[in-house]
């Protein structure tokens, strides 16, 4: 093993690939549109610029409400930012559901292994 090769079970000792790597695990080529479209991602300096960069946008969004004219159909929607305070809201409480039908729908640790056991040997889907 030259000293430029990652630690690893070395080829000749029955390793897979290089430096010990089965082919299945080795890297893929990524397609070049991917790297062109992800490239910003792939630094913390790129997830900054697109946070600030939608912290602009939805600014800019709410002092454009208090610029242009609206046209309500109702008196709830003539308060300024009324629509960034509804779609607030109304995330938040789609995200918080979550929490009591997780809660409702969750089963017990060990559940299924509990059913499996109960079932005749026949009846199981393992060939047990």
């Amino acid at each position: 093993m030259t000293p430029a090769e990652p630690p690893g079970i070395p080829p000749e000792a029955g390793g897979a690939g290089p430096a010990g790597v089965p082919p299945e695990a080795a890297p893929q080529p990524e397609h070049p549109l991917s790297v062109l479209l992800f490239a910003p991602l792939r630094t913390p300096q790129g997830h900054r610029a697109i946070v600030i960069g939608l912290s602009a946008i939805c600014a800019l969004l709410v002092i454009l409400g208090f610029v242009v004219p609206l046209i309500a159909h109702n008196e709830l929607e003539r308060i300024p930012a009324f629509y960034a305070a509804f779609g607030f809201a109304a995330f938040a409480l789609a995200v918080l559901s979550g929490w009591p039908l997780g809660r409702l729908l969750r089963r017990p640790e060990g559940f299924y292994e509990t059913i499996a056991r109960r079932k005749p040997a026949k009846e199981r889907d393992d060939g047990e």
